[in-house]
């Protein structure tokens, strides 16, 4: 009796055979990458050992852990099973990746991916940003859609968000956060989201008060002499800070004579 269907048994057994033996599948083998990805998912013992103790029940349980529905795991199961047995186009491949996507999101959720699991995820979806050839290109020839904007926009809507390496949101210098008024711990608490749009305000605020600054030299500046103005950044600053120092001194004098 096959375990859970005759495809499903063959996809198994040739994933077993290659992890145990290097023994590559003879035929076409997307339906193997996709039991690949599922160990990836939820760990061998999850996926390899309910298929050896022929407990269907069991690997259905562990599919729907992390929240998979039983409509999504038995959509699973019949896009599963009518994978071509050829490759040719067909939307049967980007259903199932969507529905690993979800599986991936959900599994995120309540079990965090370590970053090098998500490197180990990302390189085995059929997705066009795939840097392995074989797969990007599989999607480019047989896909009948495009999955990559579901992957990062789905993601992305999670609390806790699985990313394609290349998405990431990178943290600004601490002095950054620092002046103005942010301790940088408390930033890394944000998630991606979260970040991105703080660091667009704390950049805005640096260039407001940039600006602002700019501004006012350039105000002050520009009332000097062209000779002056036409001066390096450096010299204009030494003739500035004079012309403020000769001011005080003018006013203070002033201040002494009429008080």
């Amino acid at each position: 009796m096959n375990f859970i269907s005759e495809k499903f048994e063959k996809a198994i057994t040739s994933y077993i055979n290659y992890i145990n033996n290097g023994q590559r599948p003879s035929v076409f083998c997307y339906d193997v990458n996709v039991i690949n990805t599922l160990v990836l998912i939820y760990g061998s013992s999850e996926i390899i050992q309910p298929f050896q103790t022929k407990n269907e029940n069991e690997f259905k349980k562990n599919i729907m852990k992390y929240g998979i529905t039983e409509d999504e795991y038995n959509s699973f199961i019949t896009n599963f099973n009518n994978i071509p047995t050829e490759a040719v186009r067909s939307n049967i491949y980007p259903d199932i990746q969507k529905l690993l996507f979800s599986m991936i999101q959900k599994r995120n959720q309540q079990q965090k991916f370590t970053e090098e699991e998500i490197k180990d995820i990302n390189n085995t979806l059929y997705i066009s940003s795939n840097e392995n050839i074989n797969f990007s290109s599989f999607v480019q020839r047989y896909f009948d859609s495009f999955v990559d904007e579901d992957y990062n926009l789905g993601l992305k809507r999670q609390p806790n968000k699985v990313y394609l390496s290349s998405d990431r949101v990178s943290y600004l210098p601490d002095n950054a956060y620092i002046n103005q008024g942010f301790n940088p711990e408390s930033v890394r608490n944000l998630d991606d989201d979260q970040l991105s749009l703080f660091n667009e305000q704390i950049k805005r605020e640096e260039q407001k008060n940039s600006d602002d600054v700019d501004g006012g030299i350039g105000r002050v500046l520009s009332k000097l002499p062209p000779a002056v103005r036409n001066g390096s950044g450096f010299v204009d600053a030494l003739l500035l800070t004079g012309t403020i120092a000769i001011l005080v001194l003018i006013i203070f004098v002033v201040y002494l004579i009429f008080r």
